[in-house]
């Protein structure tokens, strides 16, 4: 097998990618539970409302569908 040379940045710089990695990563994860979490309610809205109307609880006009 033919050998490859990889060139890696020093160590500081590298600990410095890391950081800031994990920074980013760790702000996407919240985000995206903030989502899974809004994306939740809206489906339990979404099922109480249409529970609302069809039970009567709600008028449905014709301007609203």
């Amino acid at each position: 097998f033919p050998s490859h040379d990889i060139a890696l940045p020093p160590l500081d710089e590298q600990k410095e990618i890391v950081e800031h990695l994990q920074t980013n990563i760790s702000k996407f994860d919240r985000r995206i539970q903030l989502e899974e979490k809004r994306k939740s309610l809206l489906v339990e809205y979404r099922q109480s409302l249409i529970s609302s109307a069809v039970t009567g609880k709600l008028k449905v006009t014709e301007d609203m569908v």
